[in-house]
């Protein structure tokens, strides 16, 4: 059986040997310790593709756990590997990446908003018609009414 870092005392305590050494932390998640001659060490989950969590030790290891459980269950919930990624690249905890990803799905509602010119432009003739009704029915209702101070 392959190597496996299952605590943080094990990972600070690895001695790195060759460039990009990985191993896995020990369970069925995807999450892999990576290593570099330098003696750095980052954290990874292993999707399609590597995404980096964050650097050890300033990520320890199970808030490593918490951040993947969290990307796998957005991801379930249909959100992108893309924006998963930016999200992790500014988050520090599970928390926090739940956060960046709301604030994502704020920031593209908001870019995907159109102009009311941009509305009355794909108008059909029969939203022209209803559209021009109510405006009369408005119309009519608050000519009748004055407000006297």
């Amino acid at each position: 059986m392959a190597k496996q870092l299952t605590t943080d005392t094990s990972i600070r305590k690895w001695k790195i040997s060759k460039e990009n050494e990985t191993y896995s932390c020990g369970n069925r998640l995807g999450l892999y310790v990576r290593g570099y001659l330098s003696q750095k060490k980052a954290f990874y989950w292993r999707h399609t593709t590597w995404i980096k969590l964050g650097d050890y030790p300033e990520l320890t290891l199970g808030v490593a756990r918490e951040m993947v459980v969290t990307c796998k269950r957005l991801q379930k919930n249909g959100k992108s590997l893309e924006n998963i990624q930016l999200a992790l690249s500014i988050s520090n905890t599970a928390e926090d990446l739940e956060q960046n990803i709301a604030n994502q799905h704020l920031n593209d509602r908001t870019t995907n908003t159109v102009s009311y010119t941009h509305l009355r432009a794909h108008e059909t003739l029969m939203n022209l018609v209803c559209r021009l009704l109510l405006e009369k029915t408005e119309l009519e209702h608050t000519d009748g009414l004055r407000c006297e101070p």
